[in-house]
């Protein structure tokens, strides 16, 4: 009992060690870089949106969105994302410590397994020391610990199961297995393609054990183990079968991109592949001399397997399940067209118990010598680990580069918010991955924490894009990004580059030139619509201003305000004491917090999600004060309401005297509970002469706020008069209206 205390506290303690380790690297070298990697960019958005989303309605709503959501890769990981980002905050930091939390539960379950399979406690920690010595998590690769995908933390699910099956001593505990079951449907969640690799597995466990004495017991084990693992996953799977289908096989091995994706290896190009992958950059040469080292040592200094023996029950029946483990994946990936290095990482858990089975039969020669070699091991894992994090992962242009984009999507963000852009649209005539859209949506999540939605205008695809295309992209953007040099290839980028001169005309006769970006590796110019408006503010953002400002935040991972924040919702408003009021305060300038003060009896405020809610209790005109905070100060804005005790009304509003010649707004507005506003008629009664229609947005017929701007040339007296028009096709007549008059005296 001692000993497994001991243990324990040891096992804590390298944790311990190994995430203060992970969080101090990746903050000086991951968090603050935008995320990479095209893979990424869904995954991230996919949690960010389930943040926001806990945010508006709470987790529980949050997290039933996750899940029913129908997916193509997995459908776990924004919930797991969740649980951390309401432990640490939502950031990059907390969607990376997933990954980090599944490396250690994958150890935790390891060492557990070990230590139970070969009842030594240096065994089990060898097989961490080996997990740890892995160089692919820690080398900052795609598919690694700092890429929120989906590839390591399926390999660690893989592994947990893995262990589960182990622990189920041969499947003849039908309650562990059962265990196993619902580890590996949890492992399927986390990644679809999972499913696939268990299938094989279950098939050749079950012909395992029909090949066993005494195998009913565990054959129904087994089977029921699957019975809990489809109970898990199935329901996911079903759900999302049609985007699976088109994802991994249409996409994959029948869609036209397959010609773009597939290596067209043979077999034997194929096993050199995987050879090379799983030694120089899954295990890395590090690792594999770590660990022969450790094996070569144990049987030297133990007499090796001669005083042994043979492996009891429960290393047999561990090497079948962990040869199981190895091979269906392994199968798979030798076969598949697309050869990508970082999937080959589901293979590590399997090595790592081959490794502690290795060193189970070695051990039991000389248990002495095995404690001091697994210390050793565990010492020298750390070194590894340590030796490819610390080091400088990429050169300083990169560096550069990195905050400068930093720099570009702070721009595109307060820019957007500046022209009220709920959702601004952004074509990029390459397909780089620092320039690609979606970075610059989640961008606005990580440094300013507000998820932009970006709508991508021009061709996303690998495929070459037809001219009128490309130009039919740029006509409805509000911002473009012309790469001028930094290609990946592909024949998007092909077109696109054949094309430039004619794109670059195009731009510069129609659009705003904004600024350059000459980089290491790309050089892009920057346009924006010409009619972009700023919301009446007068603040006028500057490009260079934001690139050198991130240029020089080092490893910051927030974007610094251009001022305090300016109010974009509605300063005037309409509003009946027979329904709820419900106003969203909104700010350019983020993050903004919002507070609000005096407010009337039947409001109040919510500061979480920015609204005043409530119901006036009786007519009038009321003030609400409302103060907007960014880290750069404080903006007071005071809201005017007009509240009536009815259903319907209109107002106007217009200047009572005015020159000749001089253009005036004329305000209007409606509203209307029953949302049936169609629109507004102008007429100078004066002279008997319309002054035109106004018709109602979709948005607008329930609330409607808008002025007409008009000028008089002739002296005199004017009285004008608004018709606000409703129209409900179940009343008779359909047609209602209001009418308001105002005068207006025009001197010379």
């Amino acid at each position: 009992m001692k000993a497994k205390i001991a243990g324990a506290y040891g096992l804590m303690s390298l944790f311990a060690l190994e995430a203060v380790f992970f969080y101090a690297v990746i903050g000086r070298h991951n968090a603050w870089v935008y995320p990479r990697w095209f893979d990424q960019l869904q995954y991230l958005r996919e949690a960010y949106r389930g943040y926001e989303q806990l945010q508006a309605a709470g987790f529980s709503a949050a997290a039933g969105e996750i899940v029913a959501h129908p997916a193509a890769q997995g459908s776990l990981h924004g919930l797991l994302f969740l649980a951390s980002a309401c432990l640490f905050g939502p950031s990059r930091m907390a969607a990376l410590a997933v990954n980090m939390a599944a490396f250690l539960l994958l150890q935790g379950a390891t060492y557990a397994a070990v230590r139970w399979m070969s009842r030594s406690t240096s065994c089990a920690w060898a097989s961490v020391a080996f997990l740890i010595a892995l160089q692919f998590p820690w080398s900052q690769a795609p598919g690694s610990m700092v890429d929120f995908r989906l590839d390591w933390i399926g390999a660690c699910a893989f592994g947990i199961a893995l262990a589960a099956a182990v622990r189920s001593d041969g499947f003849r505990s039908w309650p562990l297995s059962v265990c196993f079951g619902l580890a590996a449907g949890a492992a399927i969640l986390v990644r679809f393609i999972s499913a696939a690799y268990f299938g094989l597995i279950f098939a050749v466990l079950l012909a395992w054990l029909l090949c066993r004495p005494h195998r009913r017991r565990q054959c129904l084990s087994l089977l029921l183990a699957g019975a809990a693992a489809l109970a898990v996953a199935a329901p996911a799977l079903w759900r999302s079968r049609g985007v699976i289908l088109d994802y991994y096989w249409v996409a994959q091995i029948t869609g036209p991109e397959h010609v773009l994706r597939a290596k067209n290896l043979g077999l034997t190009e194929s096993l050199e592949w995987f050879l090379t992958q799983i030694l120089e950059v899954q295990v890395g040469w590090g690792g594999v001399a770590l660990a022969a080292t450790a094996l070569a040592g144990l049987g030297a200094l133990g007499a090796g397997a001669g005083r042994a023996g043979r492996p009891d029950e429960r290393a047999r029946d561990t090497w079948a399940v962990a040869l199981a483990f190895f091979a269906a994946p392994a199968a798979v990936l030798l076969v598949h067209p697309v050869k990508d290095g970082q999937h080959l990482s589901i293979l590590a858990p399997a090595l790592a118990w081959m490794f502690a089975l290795v060193w189970a039969r070695l051990e039991r020669g000389a248990p002495r010598v095995g404690a001091a070699l697994a210390a050793a091991a565990v010492a020298g894992s750390l070194v590894l680990a340590a030796s490819v994090e610390v080091r400088q992962p990429r050169p300083q242009a990169v560096e550069r580069e990195f905050r400068e984009i930093n720099g570009l999507g702070d721009y595109i963000f307060f820019r957007s918010e500046q022209a009220g852009l709920a959702a601004p649209r952004v074509g990029v005539t390459s397909n780089v991955e620092m320039l690609y859209p979606g970075v610059f949506e989640l961008l606005g999540f990580e440094r300013h924490r507000r998820l932009l939605p970006v709508v991508v205008t021009l061709p996303t695809g690998l495929a070459a894009p037809q001219r009128s295309a490309v130009l039919r992209g740029l006509e409805d953007s509000d911002f473009v990004l012309l790469v001028t040099q930094g290609s990946t290839g592909f024949p998007f980028d092909e077109t696109t580059r054949a094309m430039l001169p004619e794109l670059r005309e195009w731009c510069d006769a129609h659009l705003r030139h904004v600024g350059d970006l000459q980089e290491a590796r790309f050089s892009a110019s920057l346009f924006e619509r010409r009619s972009l408006p700023n919301a009446g503010l007068g603040t006028v953002l500057d490009l260079g201003a934001f690139v050198r400002a991130a240029s020089q935040q080092g490893c910051a991972t927030r974007g610094e305000p251009p001022s305090p924040p300016v109010l974009l919702s509605a300063r005037d408003l309409l509003a009946s004491t027979l329904e709820a009021f419900d106003y969203e305060v909104r700010g350019a300038f983020g993050p903004v917090r919002f507070a609000a003060r005096d407010l009337p009896l039947g409001l109040e405020f919510d500061a979480r999600r920015g609204r005043i809610a409530g119901r006036f209790e009786r007519a009038g005109t009321y003030a609400l004060h409302v103060a907007a905070t960014n880290p750069t100060g404080t903006t007071d804005e005071t809201i005017r309401v007009r509240v009536e005790e009815a259903p319907s009304f209109s107002v106007l509003e217009a200047p009572s005297r005015c020159r000749s010649g001089e253009a005036i707004e004329i305000a209007y507005g409606a509203l209307d509970i029953a949302g049936k506003l169609d629109f507004v008629e102008f007429t100078d009664l004066t002279q008997g002469k319309s002054l035109g229609r106004i018709a109602a947005a979709p948005d607008q017929k329930g609330h409607w706020l808008g002025s007409l701007k008009i000028a008089f040339e002739r002296p005199g007296r004017r009285e004008i008069l608004c018709r606000t028009v409703r129209y409900d096709e179940r009343a008779n007549p359909a047609y209602s209206f209001v009418d308001k008059v105002c005068a207006i005296e025009v001197v010379p």
